[in-house]
């Protein structure tokens, strides 16, 4: 957690902060850091990606509350047969 300091009959308390080491590939965060104590990072993938973990994080004396999600590829039938699809109707109009 955080630590107190005094100075004469001024008590001051002191967290941590998270730094910028969130790498989100493929993907965007809510904010830029260095991170505050308390401030909520939510991440989001870019279209074609899913995200796996959760959302959003929290910044909690130094360390993120979670483990960084990240976007990995979708695969599957349907995103490919949609895919192609929007690829031929765009061609052809």
């Amino acid at each position: 957690m955080g630590h107190w300091l005094t100075a004469g009959k001024i008590y001051l308390f002191f967290t941590k902060g998270c730094p910028d080491t969130l790498l989100v590939e493929n993907g965007n965060k809510s904010a830029e850091g260095p991170y505050h104590h308390g401030e909520e990072i939510v991440i989001a993938c870019h279209d074609g990606y899913k995200l796996e973990g959760d959302s959003p994080i929290q910044c909690i004396d130094g360390q993120f509350s979670k483990p960084v999600p990240s976007c990995v590829q979708v695969t599957g039938g349907l995103f490919i047969l949609f895919w192609i699809f929007c690829t031929h109707l765009n061609s052809s109009l």
